[in-house]
């Protein structure tokens, strides 16, 4: 998008899988969605595609991680943002909504089930960079990511977005002379 505000408003609809329903992560489970976003958006010549993947680069399910390579052709920019460490950490939840986080469990063994972990897995991450043909930024801090946003800003401007309206009552301005009338 071109739309500063489109871009925040995506960002802050990013939530949690609830926790109850959480079987393991499938690192390259978008591959399909953002296929057919970036063959629509290349449809439009003026667009530029940049993409952002943010993730541990883990694949905890039975399903392989798939192929990025076909969709290089479409991208112009972008980077790989990966999260996380070699030792892992545990996953909060809020498992009812509640403000009142826990710590996720692994029930893939015996009970008691211990608190699961997230670990980054660089090896994935580097090579789905590699096949986007974007950047890999491991993001342990704030700064490695400010290069590649002063690139992107330099590549395309971005709007402010459409301003916000808000209805006003004025109704009352024409009761009086239509008041008049009748």
């Amino acid at each position: 998008t071109s739309d500063a505000k489109a871009a925040v408003i995506a960002a802050k609809t990013i939530h949690q899988t609830d926790a109850f329903y959480a079987r393991g992560s499938t690192v390259t489970i978008f591959r399909d969605d953002l296929k057919k976003i970036l063959e629509s958006s290349v449809k439009k010549n003026e667009r530029k595609r940049v993409v952002l993947i943010l993730t541990d680069g883990e694949n905890t399910t039975d399903k392989k991680v798939e192929s990025l390579a076909e969709l290089k052709q479409y991208v112009d920019d972008g980077a790989v943002l990966g999260y996380g460490t070699a030792s892992g950490g545990k996953m909060k939840v809020d498992e009812f909504n509640t403000g009142e986080y826990t710590y996720l469990e692994d029930m893939t063994g015996g009970y008691p089930w211990p608190d699961a972990v997230s670990k980054i897995d660089e090896n994935n991450l580097k090579k789905m960079a590699s096949e986007l043909g974007v950047e890999y930024i491991h993001m342990d801090k704030q700064s490695n990511i400010n290069n590649k946003v002063n690139e992107i800003k330099n590549m395309a401007t971005m709007d402010e977005g459409e301003p916000e309206y808000f209805y006003s009552d004025i109704y009352y301005f024409f009761c009086w002379p239509l008041l008049g009338l009748m």
